[in-house]
């Protein structure tokens, strides 16, 4: 009878726990960006490794580091940036959220960094795969040119690997 109640409880506590679990992932990611710098644009790639949380009350986190590179009529622009993501899952599997980012960006022989701000939304397709687009823009401010700082505007559409 003791194993049975052992058995019972175990079992309630386990079948709770799965009915209750936070979605969480991590993945691999790779797309393709449109990226404006003062007005001139051009399509370019981004991959990199992001993380995700959807808690039971539909709040969504997350964070992703990525590197993007965009070729600009003779020049190529390379850039490293984290984001972190605060949001709500609207509907199942469909994460609307905000975006708060920092950048690191090479330019030809000009290098500089800056924060940036925006908004995404992220579907997710299946227990391996999503999807997501997001718009941000970023100040970015040369290192020693201050008085030459431009905004970098990027749109990236990316598919997702999920582990």
């Amino acid at each position: 009878m003791k194993k049975q109640i052992l058995s019972l409880v175990v079992a309630s506590l386990a079948l709770t726990s799965a009915l209750n679990a936070d979605m969480k992932y991590s993945d691999f990611h790779a797309g393709v960006i449109q990226a404006s710098i003062d007005g001139q644009s051009n399509i370019g790639y981004t991959v990199g490794y992001g993380y995700a949380k959807t808690f039971q009350n539909g709040v969504y986190f997350g964070g992703s580091f990525d590197f993007d590179i965009v070729t600009m009529e003779e020049m190529s622009s390379y850039s490293y940036g984290a984001n972190m993501k605060l949001g709500y899952e609207v509907v199942e599997h469909l994460a609307l959220y905000g975006l708060g980012a920092v950048m690191y960006q090479s330019i030809g022989s000009s290098t500089g960094g800056g924060f940036g701000y925006g908004a995404g939304a992220e579907y997710i397709i299946s227990d391996s795969f999503a999807t997501s687009i997001e718009y941000a823009t970023y100040s970015i401010a040369p290192e020693f040119l201050q008085e030459f700082a431009y905004d970098y505007n990027k749109l990236s559409l990316t598919l997702k690997y999920l582990f």
